[in-house]
């Protein structure tokens, strides 16, 4: 669902299809996708550790198509976001116009979730896996990780 962002003027820069965060290993990848930008010059990405206001000046992502009144899609890998475990982080993109005149939108977030693991500790041949001569340990191996992960994303599915 796009939304246009207006003031008493008229359109301003930006209509934004969409704006995320997501955890990515222990990186953040923000991205967002505009309807059109017109008279857009280009966005400023803030971060923060509370919902109350942006803090921290990311960067400026220049504009794909100043005037444009086509959309484009943009990210940002925020590598230094290093949060710890149940931590989360808030980010605010805000678009400037050629004529300097800025709109904030946001924020929104992303709660850093502990990395999973799988560790393998000892595997004993038995039951049907001991029934299928030739089968490799490697494919053994796979189906259990598989099996676990699969598990482990119903789990957060059904939260």
């Amino acid at each position: 669902d796009a939304f246009a962002i207006y003031s008493g003027a008229g359109p301003l820069a930006v209509t934004l299809a969409s704006f995320e965060a997501t955890q990515q290993g222990e990186a953040v990848l923000v991205s967002w996708e505009t309807v059109s930008e017109l008279n857009n010059r280009g966005f400023n990405l803030y971060r923060s550790e509370s919902a109350a206001a942006p803090q921290t000046l990311l960067g400026f992502t220049p504009s794909q198509g100043p005037g444009s009144a086509q959309g484009f899609a943009y990210s940002y890998l925020d590598a230094a976001a290093g949060a710890q475990p149940g931590q989360t982080w808030y980010y605010w993109l805000e678009d400037v116009d050629l004529n300097g005149a800025t709109t904030l939108h946001g924020p929104v977030s992303v709660t850093f979730q502990t990395p999973t693991a799988i560790t393998l500790a000892g595997m004993e041949a038995g039951g049907a896996l001991a029934a299928a001569p030739g089968l490799p340990l490697w494919s053994v191996l796979l189906a259990a990780a598989l099996s676990v992960a699969l598990a482990a994303r119903r789990r957060a599915q059904a939260r």
